[in-house]
């Protein structure tokens, strides 16, 4: 990953060249053309790849507009077929403009990696919700992630792992104590929060003191009056797993585990509040700190383990990569920072399994 941004330069050049200044005619959708067959389309289909006139009929996918067409789908991302379906249907409608500020976007994203990294690194695509892990320039690892949902997006930025913490309690967001909490419990009594493995605090230090759930007015944090510190304890359905990675930032953005594994089977994987979810966070956790964390679920809470060495992270959102075999691999913009109209012309793919 540390050569994309060069890799996406040449590669964007190359891309201009052969499709930047083609004609934007619009194709209709309609049923699935393989070479040799006719449509009513293909004429079309013609003028918007700057294809040579045909030899034969003028509505027939010939043997020269297939391979024209399949050049097309190798390089925006697509099965290179020569079929003409919806997916490729759907990525010859976008402007080329949208293709040109998808490019430039992720460029300008690519360019904080380090040229040649001469130590570990990890890299979040937040657009791609994905994570891979590098050393020495290679990679070494990828998994999925869970990335903030649109309303409450994951930025992108750079950091420091510099700690795990183990057993770690869950600061339930404000908005989830008052919109959900408060009023389960005004529904349920008191112990509806003992039934969560959940406590209230009376601020938010680590002098804070733990509130009896009954002296506490859940009318008003229901009604947005009253600020209400409230923790999870650590446990199987604690909502940070078996721990967190943490990156001092004033946005207050980390890694963590989570028990929820169904959502890394999505492929749209914009859940979280944020922070980011990591698919296999015992993988992350003997690369980064050398700790089994299955060995520490016993142990205190809050356990702090610091990074011998620390190790950059670079959140980055990225809707475009270069392909190892040539072309491009155009994403989904899922928080519309690309521009107005940009979707995702191809199939989404996921990410592969962690280790190597």
């Amino acid at each position: 990953m540390s050569g994309d941004y060069e890799a996406l330069v040449s590669a964007g050049a190359e891309w201009r060249r052969l499709w930047g200044d083609l004609p934007p005619t619009p194709l209709s959708s309609g049923p699935s053309v393989s070479p040799g067959q006719k449509d009513h389309r293909i004429p079309l289909l013609r003028v918007r790849l700057g294809a040579k006139p045909p030899v034969g009929s003028q509505d027939r996918l010939d043997d020269g507009l297939a391979a024209r067409l399949s050049a097309f789908q190798a390089w925006h991302g697509l099965d290179p077929t020569g079929v003409l379906d919806d997916h490729t249907v759907q990525a010859l409608n976008q402007p080329s403009q949208v293709y040109e500020a998808a490019i430039f976007a992720s460029l300008d994203q690519l360019r904080v990696l380090p040229a040649r990294p001469d130590r570990r690194v990890l890299v979040v695509d937040i657009a791609g919700a994905e994570l891979t892990a590098l050393a020495n320039g290679q990679e070494v690892g990828r998994m999925k992630v869970v990335v903030g949902r649109p309303e409450t997006p994951t930025p992108s930025m750079t950091g420091t792992l510099r700690y795990a913490v183990l057993s770690p309690y869950w600061n339930l967001p404000h908005d989830l104590v008052r919109d959900r909490i408060a009023p389960e419990v005004l529904r349920l009594g008191p112990s509806a929060l003992e039934a969560r493995r959940m406590e209230a605090l009376s601020d938010w230090s680590p002098q804070a003191r733990r509130l009896e759930p009954a002296s506490i007015d859940w009318g008003a944090v229901a009604a947005g009056e009253t600020r209400l510190r409230v923790r999870q304890s650590p446990g199987p359905s604690n909502m940070m797993g078996q721990a967190k990675f943490v990156f001092p930032n004033t946005l207050g953005i980390y890694l963590h585990d989570t028990p929820d594994k169904a959502l890394f089977h999505e492929l749209g994987r914009q859940f979280s509040a944020g922070c980011i979810r990591v698919e296999d966070a015992a993988w992350l956790g003997r690369w980064l700190t050398g700790i089994e964390l299955a060995a520490q679920r016993t142990g205190e809470p809050e356990q702090t383990a610091a990074l011998a060495n620390p190790v950059p992270i670079y959140l980055l959102y990225l809707t475009v990569r270069p392909r190892q075999n040539g072309g491009l691999s155009f994403g989904p913009d899922p928080y519309g920072r690309v521009g107005k109209g940009w979707h995702l012309p191809g199939k989404q793919t996921d990410a592969g399994r962690v280790g190597r």
